[in-house]
């Protein structure tokens, strides 16, 4: 009987140590994570509302993590506010009317963003796209 409580402790202690391993977040999901906060907290304006974060894992991206939320400010206020909170970190590639993309180099990555902002009734709706690309 004593033989019998031993065989089960090993598989015990491995069921435990696999159940914690897989909870675990990977490296990569915790610099993803840690990225797609830092660039969302300086995209996302006060007030906005429906903040909704969808984070994907997709080529040609590594890393593609996508936000959307309803401002009541302009499409000029909210460009020109945004175009503020990423400078000088990110360089504006693209100015376009409901439209920009930034880029920024990172030891390893870059990090390009896409900010769209189609009109939506009395509210603009903003879409934001980080993608992160290997160097």
């Amino acid at each position: 009987m004593a033989n019998g409580r031993f065989t089960w402790a090993p598989i015990t202690v491995l069921d435990l140590c696999l159940g914690f391993a897989c909870r675990r977040p990977s490296a990569a999901g915790d610099y993803a994570s840690r990225v797609a906060r830092e660039i969302e907290s300086q995209t996302v304006p006060p007030g906005a509302s429906g903040v909704l974060l969808v984070r994907a894992e997709m080529k040609p991206c590594v890393i593609q993590t996508q936000w959307t939320f309803a401002t009541s400010w302009s499409r000029v206020k909210y460009a020109d506010w945004v175009k503020a909170q990423l400078s000088p970190q990110f360089s504006t590639v693209r100015d376009a009317p409901g439209e920009l993309a930034f880029l920024r180099h990172e030891p390893g990555d870059t990090h390009s963003l896409t900010v769209e902002t189609p009109p939506m009734g009395d509210s603009l709706r903003v879409r934001v796209t980080l993608c992160v690309y290997p160097d």
